[in-house]
């Protein structure tokens, strides 16, 4: 687990690793970068997008004067930049670069509280939604980065509402 001080730092990125197969008609290098955001990022955006769910009036109408409290036990926050060189003897080389992230499941515990004294509690899982994104033709790493947080951010706003909807069910 990484330690993040209380600077301002967004995310730390391990140095490259690298990883070689030599045949003798064929050579194949992989190299491979891992990104982690700061806990904060991915847990603001969940969070935003779960307390505008909650705020509806059939969630509120579902949970009347008790109180809800959520716990996220872990939140996907780390991805992984991969670049696959292979080489044949007769000199066709082929390249992938692509972004995958580090599959995480989204643990969410909630305690339902009346008067003080809690009602319910619960745990449920949510599987990391989170896909692996592929360079385009002519696409540079920095739009590929781009297309990947973009993505990463969409799925942590869809996620919201969805935890919200299961923690009604139980009401």
């Amino acid at each position: 687990m990484l330690n993040y001080d209380t600077s301002t730092a967004v995310s730390k990125t391990d140095p490259p690793k690298k990883k070689m197969l030599f045949l003798l008609l064929y050579i194949r290098e992989r190299a491979w970068t891992t990104t982690h955001l700061h806990p904060d990022v991915p847990f603001n955006q969940l969070a935003t997008s779960i307390y505008q769910y909650t705020r509806s009036k059939s969630f509120a109408d579902k949970l009347g004067n008790r109180n809800l409290e959520i716990e996220l036990d872990t939140i996907p926050r780390s991805f992984t930049y991969h670049n696959i060189f292979n080489t044949y003897a007769i000199f066709v080389h082929t390249s992938r670069f692509y972004y995958q992230p580090n599959y995480h499941d989204i643990k969410v515990n909630y305690t339902i509280w009346g008067e003080g004294v809690p009602d319910k509690k619960g745990s449920f899982i949510i599987e990391d939604p989170n896909r692996l994104v592929n360079m385009g033709y002519f696409q540079s790493f920095k739009g590929l980065l781009t297309e990947y947080l973009t993505n990463y951010d969409a799925q942590l706003k869809r996620l919201g509402p969805e935890i919200a909807k299961r923690i009604q069910q139980q009401l």
